[in-house]
């Protein structure tokens, strides 16, 4: 098969006269791009905010509709018995021994990197 007649189309192509791109074309591109300012939130910050605003309606509206009796009764005897457990010596015992074992597989972690490829920032 012969491209002679393509090699010709493209002659006449390469030899049109080209319009001259925009004086400002690269500096609009880069600040489109690389330059362009981080967002304030990230996608998942959104969702969280949305997510905790509809609660926080929801919740406004329920006790506005006359809820508001038995739900402040639950949240006082949640808060009773949360109380409660926090007054057991061995609860403190255990939030202690976890909070002193996080922290020494934290200072570890420092000194023993989970994968030899990825690099320490």
């Amino acid at each position: 098969m012969s491209h002679e007649s393509q090699d010709d189309l493209d002659a006449l192509l390469f030899s049109l006269p080209l319009e001259e791109a925009p004086a400002d074309l690269r500096g609009s591109i880069l600040a489109a791009t690389v330059y362009r300012p981080a967002p304030a939130f990230s996608p998942i910050d959104v969702g969280i905010i949305g997510a905790f605003a509809a609660i926080m309606l929801w919740f406004a509206v329920y006790l506005l509709t006359g809820h508001g009796g038995a739900t402040l009764h639950w949240l006082s005897n949640a808060i009773g018995v949360g109380l409660q457990t926090l007054e057991n010596p061995s609860t403190f015992i255990w939030i202690a021994l976890g909070g002193a074992v996080t922290a020494w597989l934290a200072f570890i972690g420092n000194f023993m990197p989970l994968s030899r490829g990825v690099a320490r920032q």
